[in-house]
């Protein structure tokens, strides 16, 4: 599961992963354009949510390869997470903030 940003200087999208693969000196750029993204803890940040993603992903499947009486109500459980991510979406009052895009790819 991989989150895309996009940024707001050069309107290019990125995959959030390059964020924290980068050095740690550019954890907080754009990949592409190299312009500053946020704060200098942007790069951990981008990690723990694809970690957590990742957890509730597997999750998920490892509940349905379950048998049981019971169906998930994932229309919920997608409403709360794009719930969180519009919560993401409302940049700061910086020009160099850098929105979510709300697609996740499985």
């Amino acid at each position: 599961m991989t989150l895309r940003a996009q940024c707001h200087s050069c309107t290019e999208a990125f995959d959030l992963a390059q964020l924290y693969t980068a050095d740690p000196f550019d954890a907080d750029r754009c990949p592409k354009c190299g312009a500053h993204l946020g704060s200098a803890g942007l790069g951990h940040t981008t990690f723990r949510i694809e970690r957590h993603l990742k957890a509730l992903d597997q999750a998920l499947r490892a509940l349905a390869d379950a048998p049981g009486a019971f169906t998930v109500d994932v229309a919920d459980l997608g409403s709360h997470v794009m719930a969180a991510i519009d919560q993401l979406d409302e940049p700061p009052r910086l020009d160099t903030s850098t929105r979510v895009v709300p697609a996740v790819r499985l």
